[in-house]
């Protein structure tokens, strides 16, 4: 497991062109609210997959399911490289897969706030980083995306390593990979 050394300077999410994390708790003010679950279609082979919460809605949190590649032995070759909120679509999960199609998976709550996603900087090989929420903001969730390392025929070889919330550092969620390259993303609401 990656030793946790510094918290990388968080970068704004802005930019970025797609991010790629498990369910998370919706916002306290909409906790009593059941989720609205909304899918996209399945992307083509290593492509994101992403769905937008319906007008008046806001994402509390998401998921993914996943077609994965296989090997000629049967054997899993495949990574879901990221599964996150979308920094650069407001108010969606997005998910991507290695090699196979994957399917991304919304959590909606009526009247809930559309959240602002933070971004870290890329990682180096190996180690944590961690996005954090900025100023009065509370996180509400979070994920990540990755560079996995992979064989000589692009073949999964990684593992992710973290993909939570930072315990004794509020607000804020970490992500790290066994030996690639990871981004950590944190939900940030108002």
């Amino acid at each position: 497991m990656p030793m946790f050394r510094r918290l990388l300077p968080v970068a704004s999410a802005a930019g970025l062109t797609a991010a790629l994390c498990a369910a998370v708790p919706a916002p306290a003010a909409a906790a009593s609210e059941t989720p609205i679950v909304v899918t996209s279609g399945w992307s083509a082979k290593t492509g994101v997959a992403r769905v937008t919460c319906p007008s008046g809605t806001g994402l509390v949190g998401g998921g993914y399911a996943v077609n994965p590649t296989e090997n000629g032995f049967g054997q899993v070759t495949d990574f879901i490289q990221g599964n996150a909120p979308s920094v650069s679509h407001p108010n969606a999960w997005a998910v991507q897969s290695l090699r196979g199609q994957a399917k991304a998976y919304a959590m909606c709550v009526t009247g809930a706030p559309t959240p602002t996603v933070v971004a870290s900087k890329w990682s180096d090989p190996g180690k944590v980083v961690a996005a954090t929420c900025s100023g009065n903001q509370k996180m509400i969730g979070g994920g990540y995306w990755s560079q996995p390392a992979t064989n000589g025929v692009g073949q999964n070889m990684d593992e992710i390593t973290v993909n939570a919330p930072y315990e004794g550092y509020p607000n804020t969620w970490m992500a790290g990979m066994q030996s690639g390259l990871a981004l950590a993303f944190a939900m940030c609401v108002d």
